[in-house]
């Protein structure tokens, strides 16, 4: 066993972020191959679909009591947001919140390079958390 902190810290990272959630139930953390699994009639995959979903809509919820409600608009991106099925479980749970709007794909980088260019050309504000 081995007892370097730096050495069993990487592991329990590489755990916590490759081998939990989907994929210790299902080999994958690919939502279209798991949306597949569950149309083929796998019960463990709609199970897990349908508690991510789950969730997901939770943590929604929760982000809007902090917003007293005043919510303008719920996006839905990356690549969950490829499977209608996911989309259209987490949109029946928080339509109510506000409009929910669906952006297939993961532009995540963009959008930090994005912001980074605009702060560099001193047309926004840096912010500091």
């Amino acid at each position: 066993m081995n007892t370097d902190p730096d050495c069993r810290k990487k592991s329990w990272k590489k755990f916590f972020t490759k081998q939990a959630g989907l994929t210790s139930y299902l080999g994958t953390n690919n939502v279209l191959e798991i949306t597949e699994k569950m149309e083929q009639k796998d019960a463990v995959a709609k199970e897990m679909l349908d508690a991510m979903a789950g969730m997901i809509a939770r943590e929604i919820g929760a982000y809007a009591t902090i917003l007293n409600w005043k919510v303008d608009a719920i996006g839905i991106t990356g690549a969950i947001a490829r499977s209608s099925y996911i989309t259209q479980s987490i949109q029946a749970q928080v339509a109510f919140i506000a409009p929910v709007y669906i952006f297939p794909g993961e532009f995540e980088m963009e959008g930090l390079a994005g912001g980074g260019i605009r702060a560099l050309a001193g047309e926004e504000q840096v912010k500091t958390y």
